[in-house]
């Protein structure tokens, strides 16, 4: 019995709310009306935060690593997502030479590499530096006797230096110093011992005969080799920049952050200037995502012609399908207000959860029609109707309330998304449905008279 009870005093609850929805219809309508320009405004205000987030780094959980490390060779200008462009067979290497340069140029690439890179721009220039660099290297340098002695000066009049500070540091009690001092004078001391021994410059004349004539033969060398070509490459290399039927590819590594939308829009739309043909991971991420945003968006509208179409079966009535599809599509907008005003984007993982939520909310709107149809009045279906919905409803969202915890953010984006369109949703059948049921002329849906078109 207390069960019971319970269970009548919510229904009566809801009927009550039923009743206060029929009799301050006029007063929801400006409420109704109110919150739906306010939401609009917040989309097209220039503050809005309305809009789809195209950085693909935002959907993972915060403080990942690899994002981190991402990052860090954006800013370096270092990322290895480059755009490629591969010349057609035939190009001529004029053509292709050009292209690069005219890649260069633009303001948001770094660098093009290409297998040409890797060979001397101007090797004429090259051999023309080397033939003017040998004469300087005839024969291996050798350390004149008057050299040694020089050193041999310098390195006294040094130590002589040392004791002069040595005796100072005596007179003045700076015993830390003098201890420092003595200890320079043992070195320099070592030193003109290793001068006045004739080892030592045989030594030095032993290292300079190895080191200068192995640079002179090494000079001559390259003087003699032919210029090199792309087959003295090793296979590793002319791999990247090669295919196997001899095709060139061309990498464009980007100066901007390929990952911020307008920065990658400039960058596609610049290189797209100098070669329409231009493909490569940022080419691809830029159109997969325009692409998935279209698909969705097309999806979300063909949901409402479709939300429309089987209620006009169901209803029979081309006004009352058309009012439960827009009360459907008021929820969306006050949906979008919020997430405007909170910062909550659309991007890749949450757009889906419009069409979802369409198909979810639309149910509770058509079984309040079936009442409302069956009671011929409001307040007649806030029962258990009524009820039915807010629990059904509840129990949906809840389910989804695990997902707006996730620390990835695309997939807790999503939740919270859903979170929020199904709660209005459920206004949208609990209360704009139902204001627009009353203000509208009800005879037409009286049980003892069945509905017609129109």
């Amino acid at each position: 019995m207390p069960l019971v009870k319970a269970r009548n005093s919510r229904s009566s609850t809801l009927r009550h709310l039923g009743t206060q929805v029929t009799q301050h219809s006029g007063t929801l309508t400006l409420v109704i009306g109110l919150v739906t320009v306010m939401s609009i405004w917040t989309l097209v205000s220039p503050q809005s935060r309305f809009g789809f987030d195209y950085n693909l780094l935002n959907l993972q959980a915060q403080g990942t690593e690899a994002v981190a490390y991402e990052m860090k060779l954006v800013d370096a200008h270092f990322t290895p997502r480059t755009a490629i462009w591969m010349p057609p067979p035939g190009t001529s290497r004029e053509v292709i030479n050009a292209k690069i340069a005219a890649f260069e140029t633009l303001s948001t690439v770094e660098t093009v590499e290409s297998i040409t890179t890797l060979l001397p721009a101007h090797p004429d220039a090259t051999t023309h530096q080397l033939s003017a660099l040998a004469p300087r290297y005839p024969q291996p340098l050798a350390l004149a006797p008057d050299t040694a002695h020089a050193w041999q000066a310098a390195i006294d009049h040094l130590a002589r230096a040392f004791r002069s500070i040595e005796n100072r540091a005596f007179r003045s009690g700076r015993l830390d110093l003098l201890e420092d001092t003595r200890t320079l004078i043992a070195r320099t001391s070592g030193l003109q011992a290793s001068l006045a021994d004739p080892a030592s410059t045989a030594v030095l004349n032993r290292w300079s005969a190895d080191f200068f004539g192995g640079f002179r033969d090494f000079i001559h060398a390259a003087l003699r080799a032919p210029p090199p070509t792309l087959s003295a490459y090793p296979q590793s290399i002319r791999e990247r920049y090669l295919t196997s039927d001899g095709t060139e590819a061309i990498y464009i590594m980007p100066k901007i952050s390929i990952w911020e939308r307008p920065a990658l829009t400039q960058f596609i739309t610049e290189l797209r200037s100098v070669e329409p043909t231009i493909t490569g991971n940022p080419v691809q991420m830029y159109e997969t995502l325009e692409r998935v945003r279209q698909g969705y968006t097309r999806s979300a509208a063909y949901a409402f012609i479709a939300i429309f179409l089987i209620t006009l079966i169901d209803f029979r009535s081309i006004r009352y399908s058309l009012l439960c599809t827009a009360s459907i599509g008021i929820s969306l907008i006050w949906l979008f207000g919020l997430m405007s005003a909170t910062g909550l984007m659309f991007n890749i993982a949450n757009l889906i959860a419009v069409p979802i939520i369409l198909g979810i909310g639309i149910d509770s709107s058509i079984h309040v029609y079936h009442r409302f149809r069956e009671e011929g009045r409001i307040d007649g279906v806030f029962g258990d109707t009524g009820k039915a919905i807010l629990l059904t409803n509840f129990t949906t969202i809840l389910g989804f309330s695990g997902m707006a915890l996730s620390r990835h953010q695309g997939l807790a984006s999503m939740g919270q998304i859903l979170i929020l369109g199904l709660g209005l949703c459920v206004i949208a059948s609990l209360v704009i449905w139902p204001v627009m049921l009353s203000r509208t002329n009800s005879k037409h849906l009286h049980p003892s008279i069945p509905s017609t078109i129109g």
